[in-house]
């Protein structure tokens, strides 16, 4: 790819082939812009424009050219960096745009973390449209650091910049019970014409329909074929997620056929720094797509303008006169390695790396709303493993690899130890609230000493540990207050490794690389302790979840999602 650069703004793309998302054509065309928007294509067998009146022509090599990638659902705070840091790692990748879910912050942290949020995102290379936390907290069954109730939701669909639509409504049994709060915040959305996205996993049939009834738009939660294709079936948009913990795109695939194509987008939901740097961002979706049979173009389409138009996004999301210049030049449309990078048609990254350093997160918001200090925890000592008897049975959560649902098992008491991997796994109430421990026994985590601890538990982000003991629990837990937040492996009286999460004990202050590279220490540490997970911090963050079946654990006690209501651990 050569440059030809001349003084004024206009630009011209030659030599590409631009991936045409309305027609899943590939076209040998030349691209031209100005004022930050595309003026025209220009088919290299009809008339082009004369380069010498562009002030900068860009020769692409016969690469080819996409719209610019959109998430269509992620929580930037699951990646462990704020938006600046986020921005830096997945520009490069040819994200121009995510449409964020900020409910990890505002359930520490509530209106003023979203607001927070919202100023850390300004000014980056990317677009960051925000969905506003509908289920703060995502259910009465465990205690947050905020409450946002239909009234506070409503005001900041009106007052923050970038709000386009109500963030996922978790809380599904209230939804079908008609809380009012909760569909007051739907009635708001749907007032100011916003889409309203959903959390719908394994619900069907008549609950299904009441749920999509109550104004629910879409759901990105399925995680075989026969869920996501009664979902398609009522008209729901289908986000088919592909992360770090969930990953459903193999078993969706065959949902994607041209009846449905409109009405499908890809979305990462939760995705982890080293996988970022590593395999990319969109860019690894499309390149998964397409090894599983997926037509390139229509890969590219389901990354892009599919999203744009569900979630009302002016002028994004194609390459086509009057569009936006967010563009992703791709090498080739089956490892989709980046060239380049434009957005509002400046070169933004070049050869997978920005060309300007995205900013560090306190350029962007002032430190009262850095949640500094955020762990508050009661006292702990003696009260983070169950209570039981030897010849009881007890009721274990048991962890389903590369998933985010969870089984349940009914097993001898006597089994409870690191020899038959059922360990203690605690919920510290960690916001200064109610001072509630909750504590359950797990299977599948596999540590054979020690204890790994951490502030980032979906969705209330209370602390969650789990270890062999009670006494190397508690040192996990002591040693992230002392931290202020973050990730921690200990044994034996010892820190192993740590990965400080200042930000509201749910994101670093510092890049990509230095996350990854710390995160990668914290994982390997893990790994010596016994543990066979491929994500394990991830896994465990998704244990005190109560709206992704089947068991979970908050700090009110063990959690039968299918039930929706708290169970004992001795059966």
């Amino acid at each position: 790819m050569t440059a030809n650069r001349k003084q004024n703004g206009d630009i011209l793309l030659r030599g590409g082939k631009v991936v045409n998302v309305f027609t899943l054509e590939i076209e040998e065309a030349d691209v031209a812009i100005a004022g930050g928007m595309i003026t025209g294509l220009y088919r290299r067998d009809t008339a082009s424009p004369a380069p010498g009146s562009y002030g900068q022509v860009i020769d692409l090599q016969g690469a080819f050219v996409t719209p610019g990638l959109i998430d269509a659902h992620i929580h930037i705070e699951s990646t462990l960096l704020t938006p600046p840091a986020f921005a830096g790692a997945v520009v490069p990748h040819g994200t121009t745009a995510v449409i964020a879910d900020p409910h990890e912050i505002a359930n520490v942290l509530g209106v003023d973390g979203v607001w927070a949020f919202a100023r850390m995102a300004e000014r980056l290379p990317l677009d960051v449209y925000i969905m506003v936390p509908s289920c703060v907290p995502a259910t009465p069954l465990e205690t947050s650091g905020a409450v946002l109730d239909a009234e506070a939701v409503a005001q900041m669909m009106d007052d923050i910049p970038g709000a386009i639509g109500l963030a996922e409504v978790m809380n599904v049994p209230a939804v079908l019970a008609g809380d009012d709060d909760l569909l007051q915040k739907i009635t708001a959305a749907r007032l100011r014409a916003l889409p309203v996205d959903g959390h719908a996993p394994g619900l069907k049939e008549e609950a299904l329909q009441a749920y999509i009834s109550a104004g629910v738009t879409s759901d990105h939660e399925s995680v075989t074929a026969e869920e996501a294709w009664e979902k398609l079936r009522r008209g729901m948009r289908l986000l088919i997620r592909e992360g770090s913990a969930a990953q459903n795109l193999a078993d969706l695939i065959s949902c994607i056929v041209p009846a449905t194509q409109e009405n499908i987008s890809f979305c990462s939901d939760d995705r982890h720094p080293a996988d970022l740097l590593r395999e990319g961002h969109m860019n690894a979706i499309l390149r998964k797509a397409v090894s599983l049979g997926v037509a390139p173009a229509l890969a590219v389409k389901l990354a892009t303008v599919t999203a744009a138009r569900h979630y009302r996004l002016p002028r994004v999301g194609a390459v086509a006169p009057g569009y936006r210049a967010d563009l992703a030049v791709f090498s080739d449309l089956t490892a989709f390695q980046t060239q380049a990078v434009f957005k509002g048609g400046q070169m933004v990254a070049s050869a997978g790396k920005l060309c300007e350093k995205a900013g560090d997160a306190r350029t962007y918001a002032d430190r009262p709303c850095f949640g500094e200090g955020s762990v508050h925890l009661p006292p702990i000592a003696g009260r983070l493993a169950p209570a039981y008897d030897r010849d009881a049975e007890v009721r274990v959560i048991v962890i389903q690899p590369n998933q985010i649902v969870t089984g349940q098992e009914i097993i001898p008491a006597a089994h409870i130890g690191p020899a038959k991997d059922i360990l203690p796994v605690a919920v510290v109430e960690r916001h200064g609230k109610s001072g509630a421990i909750g504590c359950g026994l797990l299977r599948g985590f596999g540590l054979r000493r020690g204890a790994v601890a951490s502030t980032v538990a979906h969705d209330s982000h209370n602390l969650i540990v789990v270890g062999v003991d009670d006494a190397e629990m508690a040192f996990a837990c002591e040693t992230l207050a002392e931290m202020g937040g973050g990730m921690v492996a200990v044994a034996g009286g010892r820190v192993l490794a740590a990965l400080p999460l200042p930000v509201a004990g749910l994101m670093s202050d510092e890049d990509a690389a230095t996350v990854a590279r710390r995160l990668a220490s914290l994982h390997q540490t893990v790994r010596d302790l016994g543990c066979t997970l491929a994500a394990p911090m991830m896994t465990l963050s998704f244990l005190a979840l109560p709206v992704i079946p089947e068991l979970k654990l908050t700090d009110q006690g063990l959690v039968d999602v299918n039930r929706f209501s708290l169970v004992p651990v001795l059966c």
